[in-house]
């Protein structure tokens, strides 16, 4: 009863400080409260034949899948304010207590402390207890702090350039030291500290960028804040509604800065979210938790890059990683699971189809697939397979009738070779030399380039998917017994990898997008095809566990049995070490030898210029820059738009006001003419060329605008010059 209290306390003063306190402090502590409550309350309910981790696990996606759902549906028809997200809250407590109290199944007080009741895996000693994990967090701390010695202001390529190369050192044993303590912790600690190692290195761009690094990420926090000062944003399109309503909803809880929520939300979700859910996933197999434990480890040999930073598609994509990992589960399970499980994979598919329809899709289509096997018969399934291939053409073509800003055209760009380097877009031109750490560099490359990694993980899904089949046949001969009969669909993992590579080739040889700039046309395509490798990845991971079992027994080095197991570990554990700490780096942008990132983060000076041009410009006014520069103009400014048509920053996706800047500063036509050009089209009488130091061809335009504009601004101490154009 002392939590059943402690939830109508919680949801009391969150509602009083949503509308009237607005307390930072009273927000994150009862909001976390709220949402932990709220999570199990669920869990307990809907899914009471769970152990208790998983009954947490499930009930807090659950409760994000509800938010989601009903505020995006709220929003679409009405708007987001204070009253509507308090309302939520009070509905939501109210829900939950009267089930609590018709299933007499609220949480209990031990709940809390019970979420994996499972047993220790080796004996407690006190250097398992105490002197490792002190080890590994003083190995963690001391690569923090490397890394924040990096920290910058200034505009670059990669968070690398400032990092020391001792950061890798101290990331390499701080893996190493937490994959031997997996293997002797419980399951609970290993997680929390799994957790809190993904969630290190998810956030490196957060910690060395204070100011933010990427460009859509600016976007969506500009979206959020303009929510949040007005209710809703028009126009009210079916996309990334459910990211927005999500970040609305926890800004207002916990009454922090929406940006700290928006950098945050991925990398925090994923670095809870993944070890869990492949945890959850792989117990079923009842095999050694220790090695169990291990193989949470390779999915950091995977880049990470989606789950370093928050955008829509990111957002989704994790959330399809989890449904694809709950998908295995059930196979696992022979479908011997409750009903509410099944729901939850829908619930979930909804909630990602809120927040972006590509994954969306992807994710309806898994769903479908795994439903309907072995429940019709085969010629009717694969029918619908077969109709499934052109999905996403048939979406594509729909949304274009439905939204006349986001029109398709019907084109004939049939083409392999096109298709396989859109899909594989870097691919480093390898050299070796005698020095021995470029050798290492180029052997790191060769593995983590874009088509090695996919033929990595295509041929450890199909040795995964042979094994299972006869981990199947094992188990099938066990339930003949209990009259059972296992159903091996573990096909499902390839079917839609498949469905997915041919929809991607569909819709790359088909269908143009003309409202992208050239550069972007492809992504629908590439995102479709790396929405297929998602569902490969729980196939892939049960190949990988089953090399790392043969690893660990060490067979193939002729050892005495009691050396072994120490071998076998003892190389298991550099092996993932190593691989963990190059993925880290392929994970974020780079400057070496091989590869050249071409965007830069968005500088203080930048920020600062904005602000001074909009100061000293007393009417209304243009900037032609680059996206970086609208990036900082949105967040300082918000949407500034002439005739609701065009920002007054010219971004890619603000059409013809770009191809003008692009004349310019690409294509070099210093012309007072091309200035007019963004004059006629916006109605501004002031226009401004912005070029940061770094721009490529400064020193050889720059005299050539200095002779034709009005005015040449040095700003920033030669970090950023402007030239003004004024209508004569």
């Amino acid at each position: 009863m002392k939590l059943i209290a402690l939830n109508l306390v919680s949801t009391l003063i969150l509602t009083l400080n949503i509308l009237l306190i607005h307390s930072a402090i009273l927000g994150v502590i009862f909001g976390l409260i709220f949402i932990i409550l709220s999570s199990l309350s669920l869990g307990k309910i809907l899914f009471k034949n769970n152990f208790s981790g998983e009954q947490w696990l499930f009930g807090f996606l659950t409760f994000l899948s509800i938010t989601i759902i009903a505020l995006t549906v709220v929003y679409y028809f009405y708007k987001l304010n204070d009253l509507i997200v308090a309302s939520f809250i009070i509905f939501v407590s109210s829900v939950l207590l009267l089930l609590s109290q018709w299933k007499k199944s609220f949480v209990t007080d031990k709940s809390i402390l019970k979420i994996f009741d499972l047993k220790i895996t080796n004996h407690q000693s006190l250097i398992i207890n105490y002197f490792l994990p002190a080890l590994y967090l003083i190995f963690l701390s001391a690569a923090y702090f490397l890394l924040k010695s990096g920290a910058t202001l200034e505009a670059v390529r990669t968070p690398w350039i400032f990092v020391p190369k001792t950061f890798f050192i101290a990331y390499f044993l701080a893996t190493a030291v937490l994959i031997y303590l997996s293997t002797k912790l419980k399951s609970i600690y290993t997680l929390i500290l799994t957790s809190l190692h993904l969630l290190f290195s998810f956030n490196l761009a957060n910690i060395i960028f204070p100011l933010g690094f990427g460009y859509d990420p600016f976007i969506h926090e500009a979206t959020e804040k303009h929510i949040l000062d007005f209710g809703f944003i028009l126009p009210k399109n079916f996309y990334y509604l459910g990211q927005y309503s999500l970040v609305i909803f926890l800004t207002k809880i916990f009454q922090i800065s929406h940006v700290i929520i928006d950098k945050n939300l991925v990398p925090l979700l994923a670095s809870i979210l993944l070890p869990a859910t492949i945890f959850s996933a792989f117990k079923k197999l009842n095999f050694p938790l220790y090695i169990i434990h291990n193989t949470l480890y390779i999915f950091l040999l995977i880049p990470f890059s989606i789950f370093t930073f928050t955008t829509p598609q990111n957002l989704a994509d994790l959330l399809v990683i989890v449904i694809a990992f709950l998908g295995f589960k059930f196979l696992i399970t022979n479908y011997q699971l409750p009903i509410t499980n099944y729901g939850l994979l829908f619930l979930l598919s909804l909630a990602i189809l809120f927040i972006h329809p590509l994954a969306g899709v992807a994710a309806l289509i898994f769903c479908i697939l795994l439903f309907l096997k072995n429940k019709i018969k085969k010629i009717l399934y694969y029918f619908i397979t077969l109709l499934l291939l052109f999905l996403f053409p048939l979406v594509f073509f729909t949304f274009s009738k439905i939204s006349l800003l986001n029109q398709i055209e019907i084109t004939n760009n049939f083409n392999l070779t096109n298709f396989y380097h859109n899909l594989f877009r870097f691919s480093p031109d390898l050299f070796l030399n005698t020095n021995f750490v470029h050798l290492c560099k180029t052997v790191a490359y060769f593995l983590w380039q874009p088509v090695m990694l996919f033929v990595v993980i295509i041929g450890l899904a199909v040795y995964g998917w042979r094994k299972f089949n006869v981990w199947h046949k094992m188990n099938n001969v066990l339930c003949i017994m209990y009259n059972g009969y296992l159903k091996n669909s573990s096909n499902i993992f390839l079917q839609i990898f498949i469905i997915l590579l041919i929809n991607s080739f569909f819709v790359f040889s088909f269908i143009s997008f003309p409202f992208l700039i050239d550069y972007e046309r492809g992504d629908f395509s590439w995102r479709i095809f790396n929405l297929g490798i998602y569902f490969l990845i729980p196939l892939a991971m049960f190949g990988a566990w089953k090399i790392i079992r043969h690893i660990i027994k060490c067979d193939w080095i002729p050892l005495p049995p009691f050396a072994k197991s120490g071998v076998g570990m003892t190389t298991l554990i550099l092996i993932i070490s190593a691989g963990a700490t190059f993925s880290l780096y392929f994970s974020y942008p780079r400057q070496d030898v091989y590869m050249l990132n071409r965007g830069f983060n968005t500088s203080i000076h930048d920020f600062q210029a904005v602000k001074y041009l909009d100061e000293i410009t007393k009417e209304p006014y243009v900037v032609l820059a680059n996206q970086q520069i609208g990036a900082a103009a949105l967040t300082e400014f918000g949407f500034r738009y002439f005739d609701h048509k065009y920002f007054f920053y010219s971004i890619p996706t603000g059409g013809k006001l770009y191809k003008i800047y692009a004349k310019m500063a690409y294509d070099e036509l210093i012309d007072p003419q091309v200035a007019k050009e963004a004059m006629d089209l916006t109605g501004a009488n002031i226009i401004y060329l912005y070029l940061p130091d770094y721009w490529f061809n400064l020193k050889k335009i720059k005299p050539r605008l200095e002779a034709v504009a009005d005015e040449t601004l040095n700003l920033e101490n030669g970090k950023v010059w402007v030239f003004k154009f004024v209508r004569k």
